[in-house]
């Protein structure tokens, strides 16, 4: 179609006349609607290509139009004929041996950088011609000398000098050339003039551009690239490097023979990429695969490059060295940022026994696991964890998941915490003292040797070890129903791989140590937060990890509680969430507005970050308040409480936080909470167990000393909680 006007070739109904007709998608599909165009003869092939019309008629001649007008309406339009060319001695006098013709932008020949740069504004005049002649893909191409004599205007017209036809491929089915243009913009422009040849049962050949910075490979610096395919090429959707086809499959049911069609599609830069690593030219791929990494499956593109060569290169014998390129692969892809992901998802794709070879090209798994936790990538050091269990023995694996349970939960990668804390516990207690691989020092060794002793057991013990031990655990999807963690061997595997581990089995005494570090790790870090006053990073911790409980944890380690600095304590409350400081109130003007001045340490302060206010006030102003003035005071408490109260959220969650304190007695928090939230009758409460010797001595002088504190803090910097304070010592 040329500007929403489809064009057919056919007959005058009454005098049997060749013609062509024009459709506009405006209107109806109708002769009445229709332009009509009289040729010289049956138009067998025809083509359009932008403003150009190409066809070929039984007279065995290739005729070229040039289209203009036609936006508003088929009438308007007007054919410009440019060439005829006549090809009897190409088709022998036969012109049903031409299966298809079309225009291309595609040139061959050692052309300066002048006449490159004119071609594209000289070619809305002339295209090169392709010709399928019963399988012969032929090209047509003008003489660049006489293209650029022929005159812009189209009614202007010149013989057509053509070059000697060109044979591109034989065995010819069908053929697309990808071009860009205003209606189907190309977003990958790399791409751009390439032409896609496919030869039926010898599979694809792509004419494909280069940059010319590495090869020269010939004058017009292009390349044939082949592939083949398992199915009938259709079409291409470049945009998105699929190919679409179709696969006949045969089928028989009750003694009677069915075709059955399905639908298939490819992703075909693989294939490109492959192609191009195997020339060595590593720049021209890099150049044509970043233009793709606009694609969501960009890094699936390159997994199958790497696993395609692995699984090819893996059954070849030492013969054919000349054919392995992996290592080529992986020096292409070595430079992009996901490389240790892309790594990780093609190991664990593959068999466990080619493995060794894998990793003798990219590098030991440890060493790329701790590459990765370096860079924080935690999700893609879980997968090499996995590799970890299956190439090395547990206790070692033990080590690396710990340093990953470590660095998932300083990040709050509370997910990958539950995988890695299954994991652990799904280790097979056999394999725990009865190592499958034996773990020498070789091990220790950076590099992987594909012939240690380690390495050929795992390839020669391949079947026996995977249905032993099927990948006995692995980090996925937990379910989000479970709300307890059992620390014994799994049937859930967390991946396809399971581990089936006889119950009558007891897992030796140091494995039960082993699994004991597992909550100790977690406590430990539990313990941190708790230590440096990270109340919300602690609560949203054990609340993400439903198999530990945080009451009968502080009932058991209660002297992690122990608060040596309130002030920090109640500053942190107040930063985390978000929570304002108290304005102490002092009066109401005769306007009935609050008056509320700063002092000058205030002023300087540098708590300013969390933003409270107070009044220059003497120290006599701060005694204790009598009973005439309580009214005053209960409506200034009730003031500050509307003035200075953060989200109902954050409320609740410091509620929350609260009695889970109170519950596991924990009176410190207790105070320093109910402060926040001037809850005086829990303040009464832990206050009044102090005065009765009710708590240890231990506690009762840290609340004593941390009052003390607070005393101090809220006379020389925080003066909106002297009240609460004085009221508190006042108890």
């Amino acid at each position: 179609d040329y500007e929403d006007v489809f064009v057919k070739s056919s007959r005058e109904p009454e005098k049997k006349s060749p013609l062509i007709r024009f459709y506009s998608r405006n209107s109806n599909l109708d002769n009445s609607y229709s332009k009509i165009s009289k040729t010289s003869c049956l138009i067998l092939q025809m083509n359009i290509f932008r403003n150009l019309m190409v066809l070929f008629g039984i007279d065995c001649k290739i005729q070229v139009f040039g289209l203009e007008g036609g936006k508003d309406s088929t009438s308007k339009i007007i054919l410009n004929k440019l060439v005829e060319i006549p090809i009897n001695a190409y088709v022998f006098n036969n012109p049903y041996l031409v299966v298809s013709i079309n225009l291309c932008p595609l040139y061959i020949g050692n052309y300066n950088d002048v006449l490159k740069s004119n071609i594209e504004s000289i070619s809305t005049n002339m295209k090169s011609i392709l010709l399928n002649i019963a399988g012969n893909l032929l090209m047509f191409q003008p003489d660049l000398d006489g293209l650029l004599s022929i005159p812009q205007d189209l009614n202007k017209t010149k013989p057509f000098t053509s070059l000697p036809p060109i044979m591109l491929s034989d065995n010819t089915e069908n053929f697309w050339v990808v071009t860009d243009n205003p209606r189907h913009k190309l977003l990958n422009g790399l791409i751009n003039y390439s032409l896609w040849i496919h030869c039926g049962s010898n599979g694809m050949k792509l004419w494909l551009p280069l940059s010319g910075e590495e090869s020269t490979v010939n004058q017009s610096n292009r390349i044939i690239l082949n592939f083949s395919l398992n199915f009938y090429p259709i079409s291409l959707l470049v945009n998105e490097s699929i190919i679409i086809g179709a696969q006949s499959d045969a089928i028989c049911l009750n003694q009677i023979s069915y075709c059955q069609i399905q639908k298939k599609t490819q992703l075909f830069m693989p294939l490109i990429l492959e192609g191009l690593v195997r020339k060595k030219l590593f720049i021209d791929a890099k150049k044509l695969l970043n233009g793709y990494r606009y694609l969501p499956y960009f890094l699936h593109i390159v997994e199958l490059l790497v696993h395609k060569i692995l699984e090819d290169e893996a059954n070849l014998s030492e013969d054919e060295m000349s054919k392995f390129v992996l290592s080529d692969v992986i020096k292409f892809i070595e430079d992009f940022p996901e490389y240790l992901k892309i790594i990780s998802h093609c190991t664990r794709k593959s068999e466990v026994a080619i493995w060794p070879y894998l990793f003798s090209v990219v590098g030991h798994p440890r060493d790329l696991y701790e590459k990765c936790l370096s860079e924080n990538d935690l999700e893609t050091a879980s997968s090499y964890l996995v590799v970890i269990q299956n190439t090395e023995n547990s206790k070692l694996c033990e080590k690396f998941a710990n340093m990953l349970l470590k660095s998932a939960l300083q990040n709050g990668q509370w997910e990958l915490v539950r995988e890695i804390t299954r994991f652990l516990s799904s280790i097979d207690p056999s394999d725990y003292e009865n190592e499958v691989f034996n773990h020498s020092a070789e091990s220790q060794n950076s590099s992987y040797n594909v012939d240690s002793p380690k390495n050929k057991k795992l390839l020669s013990q391949k079947n026996s070890i995977n249905s032993a031990r099927t990948s006995t655990s692995s980090l996925g999807q937990l379910s989000k129903d479970d709300s307890k963690l059992k620390h014994q061997t799994s049937s859930k595997s967390l991946t396809k791989k399971v581990s089936f581990v006889d119950d009558q089995v007891k897992p030796p005494s140091d494995f039960e140590l082993y699994k004991k570090t597992i909550e100790t790790t977690i406590y430990d870090y539990a313990s941190e937060l708790l230590k440096s006053f990270r109340l919300k990073q602690l609560f949203e911790m054990f609340f993400n990890l439903s198999f530990l409980n945080i009451e009968n944890w502080l009932v058991q380690f209660q002297q992690v509680s122990i608060i040596d600095d309130y002030v920090q304590a109640i500053s942190n409350v107040h930063f985390d969430f978000n929570w304002p400081y108290p304005i102490l109130v002092n009066q109401f003007n005769k306007t009935n507005s609050f008056v509320v001045e700063l002092s000058e340490s205030e002023k300087n302060n540098k708590i300013s970050d969390f933003i409270f206010d107070g009044l220059d006030q003497t120290e006599e102003e701060y005694k204790p308040i009598d009973d005439a003035a309580n009214s005053l005071y209960d409506f200034d408490l009730m003031a500050q409480e509307l003035a200075n109260t953060g989200s109902a959220n954050s409320k609740k969650q410091i509620n929350f936080m609260l009695d889970t304190f109170l519950y596991s007695k924990c009176y410190e928090w207790v105070l320093v909470l109910a402060i926040v939230l001037k809850k005086f009758s829990a303040i009464s409460d832990v206050m009044r167990l102090v005065k009765l010797n009710e708590i240890s001595p231990t506690i009762a002088d840290s609340l004593k000393n941390g009052v003390d504190q607070l005393d101090q803090w809220t006379t020389n910097e925080c003066r909106g909680y002297k009240s609460i304070v004085q009221k508190v010592i006042g108890l």
